[in-house]
C-alpha cells in the first residue's frame, strides 16, 4: 500500500517537470511543429484541450517564425476576435504578411476586404492586385 502511495507521490511531483520539459522543447521546435500544436489547441485534439487562447499563441510564435499559413491562420483570428482582442489592422498586417509568402487565401482574402471596403478604405486597384495575385 506504501509502495502505491509512493508512485503517485512520485508521479505528482514529475509532471510539472515533464511540462516545463515539454514546454521548452516545443519553444524550439521551429514554426512547423508550432503551428502543428496551435492546431491542436484549436481543435481540440490528440490530447489537448480546445483553447483558443493556448492556439494563438502558438500560431503566433509559428507566424513569426515565417509560416505563410499560421500568419493566415492568425489574421483570422485578429480578424474575427477568436482567441484575442478584435484587431482588423493586425488582422491586415498578418495577412499581407502571408499574401506575400504566396498565400492564396491571403491574397483572396485582402482582395475582398478592399473591393468592399471592409475594415479599409474601398479601394478597387488594390482589390485587383491581390485578385490577380491569387489567380497567378
Amino acid at each position: 500500500m506504501k509502495l502505491k502511495y509512493y508512485l503517485i507521490i512520485l508521479f505528482l511531483l514529475l509532471i510539472p517537470m515533464l511540462v516545463m520539459v515539454y514546454s521548452v522543447h516545443a519553444k524550439n521546435l521551429g514554426a512547423k511543429a508550432e503551428k502543428t500544436i496551435g492546431l491542436n489547441y484549436y481543435y481540440g485534439r490528440n490530447g489537448f484541450k480546445r483553447n483558443y487562447s493556448k492556439a494563438v499563441y502558438w500560431f503566433r510564435k509559428a507566424a513569426e517564425g515565417g509560416n505563410a499559413n499560421a500568419q493566415f491562420v492568425l489574421a483570422r483570428f485578429y480578424y474575427l476576435g477568436q482567441g484575442v482582442k478584435q484587431n482588423y489592422p493586425k488582422a491586415i498586417y498578418w495577412l499581407k504578411k502571408s499574401a506575400a509568402k504566396g498565400n492564396i487565401n491571403a491574397q483572396l482574402d485582402l482582395g475582398h476586404i478592399y473591393y468592399y471596403g471592409h475594415v479599409v478604405k474601398q479601394n478597387y486597384p488594390e482589390a485587383a492586385y491581390w485578385f490577380n495575385k491569387a489567380a497567378a
